[in-house]
């Protein structure tokens, strides 16, 4: 994640001292022994030059920027600047006005503004870490309070507090929903909880670190094997080496393929591939019939953390699938045959649950096999959607970019006006594509999903409404 600062005195230097590690910082001033200044509370690139210049805005990397900070101490510079930001596009442009008398020409510029120094620097820190909700200084500056919110890949969920390590932090409250918890030692921390701590302020950035990092762990949120299920020796032919090799760029354990028992010459296909590949651990499992009913046993029985099916052609056979495996609470890849690596993962930049349950997933897959991610944010036509409509999608876009970088994933936004399935089915096989799978399809209403799994030449992986919060 990228942020411009343009500014090096106090509030900026306030703030590089309280940031998250992921962020990479360059900060903008004319004057070069403030940069210097700067450059020893952490690692910064200093750009010289006014930031109300749109060349040096530029020469600091202003298109790539996730967010940028103003923090000047001449308003009708800092007003510019803001006004620069967002016309190439910044999300998150946030400022320090010098006199409260200019915040509403701030906030004309569409930035997010405060005036109060020590206020200011905790609206920036806030801002830009979203999964940190709000914090204060007490004793005399020596201590903080923070307040988190546990994020679904926090690695500290469904762990006693007491075997996380603290050290010298004290989790003081956890707000679940409208339940206030006074935690002890066996106290676990579940997603959207509310988390205080208490702590020495000397140890804010680890602290930081701790309550909003990320671990990858998919699939083992819903279990500990992946399950090839293929009716014919062609079709698992077909897609056979596209499960073994997403099986080993995951967490999972063991590749189980499940097959018809009474069809001739899946097993010693099952074996021949067992002994190519050692490393893997390849389990044959014959039943009597392939359906839905069995499907849900076998992923209790076997703790299946994803199935993998070949991909249906057409309405009819991706509707017949999507129902078929509605009620697995797991995540479906409906296999192209396009065995690994893929290029990239591919998920929506959307801001409602079933994306977000998509998005979680893409970026532990995104991670596990080393690749980018990329965010399609569909904005409905003109004479659909307005502005406002084009900034949620823009915001979400961003939203994916930075819990994305949590885990190390970088996220390239594939923004556009029009119709989200040919948005998704405008890429080919080598991608994988992650996708919800929304309210249960018929013939006549598919959805999105169903409409992009019968059309699209990609692998997709989908992601069940419930499992995984």
């Amino acid at each position: 994640m990228r942020t411009i600062m343009i500014g090096a005195g106090g509030i900026t230097r306030a703030v590089l001292g309280r940031l998250g590690e992921r962020w990479e910082v360059m900060v903008v001033d004319t004057d070069q022994d403030r940069l210097e200044r700067a450059a020893t509370i952490r690692p910064i690139v200093p750009v010289v030059g006014d930031g109300s210049s749109r060349v040096v805005l530029e020469r600091a990397g202003m298109a790539e920027a996730d967010a940028v900070v103003v923090a000047v101490d001449d308003d009708e510079i800092g007003i510019e600047a803001c006004r620069l930001a967002r016309e190439a596009g910044v999300d998150r442009v946030i400022a320090v006005a010098l006199s409260s008398e200019r915040l509403a020409d701030y906030r004309r510029t569409g930035a997010a503004v405060v005036s109060a120094d020590r206020l200011a620097a905790r609206h920036v820190e806030i801002n830009l870490e979203r999964r940190r909700v709000a914090s204060a200084a007490f004793a005399n500056g020596r201590a903080e309070a923070v307040e988190f919110r546990i994020s679904p890949d926090s690695p500290l969920r469904e762990r006693p507090l007491r075997e996380l390590g603290l050290h010298s932090w004290l989790v003081v409250a956890v707000l679940r929903g409208e339940e206030l918890i006074v935690p002890n030692g066996m106290t676990e921390l579940q997603t959207d909880d509310l988390v205080t701590v208490v702590g020495a302020a000397d140890d804010l950035g680890a602290m930081v670190t701790t309550f909003t990092s990320g671990s990858a762990r998919f699939p083992l949120e819903y279990g500990r094997a992946v399950a090839l299920v293929a009716a014919t020796p062609a079709e698992l032919a077909a897609i056979l080496p596209e499960a073994m090799a997403f099986t080993r760029a995951t967490a999972a354990e063991t590749l189980v393929v499940v097959h018809d028992a009474a069809a001739t010459g899946m097993a010693s296909r099952i074996e021949e591939a067992s002994t190519e590949d050692e490393a893997l651990e390849l389990r044959p499992l014959g039943v009597p019939d392939l359906g839905g009913k069995t499907l849900e046993e076998l992923r209790a029985r076997e703790s299946i953390g994803t199935f993998v099916l070949p991909h249906p052609r057409g309405r009819l056979a991706a509707v017949s699938s999507l129902r078929m495996t509605a009620n697995l609470a797991t995540p479906v890849l409906f296999a192209s045959g396009a065995a690994p690596p893929y290029r990239d993962v591919i998920t929506p930049g959307r801001d409602t649950p079933g994306a977000w349950r998509a998005t979680w997933v893409a970026i532990d897959v995104a991670a596990e096999l080393n690749l980018e991610l990329v965010a399609v944010g569909v904005i409905p036509p003109r004479f659909i959607a307005g502005e406002e409509q084009a900034e949620e999608v823009r915001a979400a876009v961003s939203r994916v970019r930075e819990e994305a970088s949590v885990h190390g994933v970088s996220v390239r936004a594939h923004t556009q006006r029009g119709n989200p399935v040919r948005s998704f089915t405008d890429f080919g096989a080598e991608h994988l594509i992650v996708l919800a799978a929304g309210q249960r399809p018929t013939l006549f209403t598919p959805g999105i999903t169903g409409h992009v799994l019968a059309s699209s030449r990609s692998s997709i992986l989908v992601v069940p409404e419930r499992g995984r919060t």
